[in-house]
């Protein structure tokens, strides 16, 4: 990809805290006069601002059977609950029914319910108390530490905020599906070399993320 070239990228703001800082620490690296522009992400969107060029790429975390419109999926993160270290409900484990008892702690959607964790309760009959929402991911942390507050987050997020001390990581006491991270681009590009590295550079980037540890 030639310096001086602007990528469009679209993804979730998840995303921004987890993929884009290690995609444009490498980009300088290999590529340093490339830039990246990551303008408002929609999902509804998603297939038309491909169409239209708003975005070279799109990061989501749904599958979009859409015409003309080309996706991989990159790999999969798995949600984790995260609590104070001395939250007086959760010494140990985390059980459904200390989860189900504790008050949430939820990013705002444009549905009133998780399609993950409130979708498998609801299948169950149970109802999760979400005691607050927020607009994004970043005040979640310092939230949890300094309250009896629960949150359930992707674990690459998680790994890219910078914690607080004293926070305690638990697998939920879900079945939940692991969180698949899709890489999407209109059929124009898909043949262009340059957006063949970027696509490669992308999958690169998110591949040894998702396998941290």
């Amino acid at each position: 990809m030639r310096g001086g070239a602007t990528v469009l990228i679209g993804m979730p703001e998840a995303a921004q805290f987890t993929i884009l800082p290690e995609l444009f620490r490498r980009l300088q690296k290999v590529a340093p006069g490339v830039s990246i522009v990551s303008p408002r992400y929609s999902r509804e969107s998603l297939a038309r601002d491909l169409r239209t060029g708003t975005f070279d790429f799109t990061i989501s975390t749904e599958a979009q059977p859409v015409q003309k419109i080309h996706g991989e999926l990159l790999a999969t993160d798995a949600h984790v609950s995260i609590v104070r270290q001395d939250h007086p409900s959760v010494p140990r484990r985390l059980t459904l029914k200390r989860f189900l008892a504790l008050d949430h702690i939820a990013v705002a959607r444009s549905v009133l319910v998780d399609p993950e964790i409130d979708g498998i309760l609801l299948r169950q009959g149970q109802r999760r108390k979400i005691a607050l929402t927020v607009a994004s991911p970043g005040p979640i942390p310092g939230l949890v530490a300094t309250t009896n507050l629960i949150a359930t987050l992707p674990n690459m997020l998680l790994d890219a905020i910078d914690l607080p001390s004293g926070i305690a990581r638990h697998k939920p006491p879900l079945d939940l599906e692991p969180i698949s991270i899709y890489l999407f681009w209109h059929e124009r590009t898909h043949s262009s070399p340059a957006h063949t590295w970027m696509r490669s550079l992308i999958k690169e980037v998110v591949v040894e993320l998702a396998g941290r540890k």
